[in-house]
């Protein structure tokens, strides 16, 4: 059986990032707000895929819950949206593949607004060019506790799912010409220098509404 998100937008929910210490999954068993736990796992996909070595993310992991109740070191209220789905049954609760998830900060010379619609058309570039089974968007991000501990601001949340790590592998670009459209696109409206990414494992509590 597979899952099949089509364009649609979820009610508002709120993700829990932590900076310090990680999320413990255990901590969230049993309640109903819970909606999913990220937390930071193996970083050598992410390390290959960029020739790095020693990524050190600059989060610790994500609680997605739909109350603004769990207290992280810094509490945001989003407006997700699954572009697309196509999880399998058995990627739950706890998802096989190799999930990235990136705290986007917009470039300094945009406006909110245009930074938006940038990112939401960006949604036709990920799917022509990358093999992911899911990508989301979060976006309207509203501070609702915390701090940024380096100050950085989020204008948006970015959710890949691989179902493999052979699918990344192979299928993280799926043309000889992908790597330099995605780059031409996202350099346009995306400040690198303060957005953040990491590998994690997610574990999925609820589906999403």
């Amino acid at each position: 059986m597979e899952r099949h998100s089509k364009g649609i937008t979820q009610n508002p929910c709120y993700a829990h990032i932590f900076f310090t210490d990680a999320p413990e999954n255990t901590d969230y068993e049993g309640n109903s707000d819970i909606l999913s736990v990220d937390i930071l796992t193996d970083q050598s996909p992410l390390e290959e895929l960029r020739r790095i070595s020693n990524l050190k993310p600059r989060f610790s992991g994500i609680v997605w819950s739909l109350t603004p109740h769990i207290q992280a070191d810094f509490g945001v209220a989003v407006m997700k949206k699954f572009s697309w789905d196509n999880r399998t049954a058995n990627s739950f609760p706890k998802f096989g593949g190799v999930k990235q998830i990136s705290l986007v900060s917009k470039k300094n010379n945009l406006d909110i607004n245009t930074f938006h619609n940038r990112y939401q058309a960006h949604e036709s570039i990920a799917r022509q060019h990358h093999g992911m089974q899911a990508y989301a968007q979060s976006m309207h991000i509203e501070p609702i506790y915390g701090n940024h501990p380096d100050g950085s601001e989020i204008n948006a949340i970015s959710e890949l799912w691989f179902g493999t790590r052979n699918d990344w592998n192979e299928r993280f670009y799926l043309e000889a010409s992908s790597a330099e459209v995605v780059k031409r696109d996202t350099e346009g409206f995306i400040n690198f220098g303060k957005t953040q990414s990491a590998i994690v494992t997610e574990i999925t509590h609820r589906k999403y509404l």
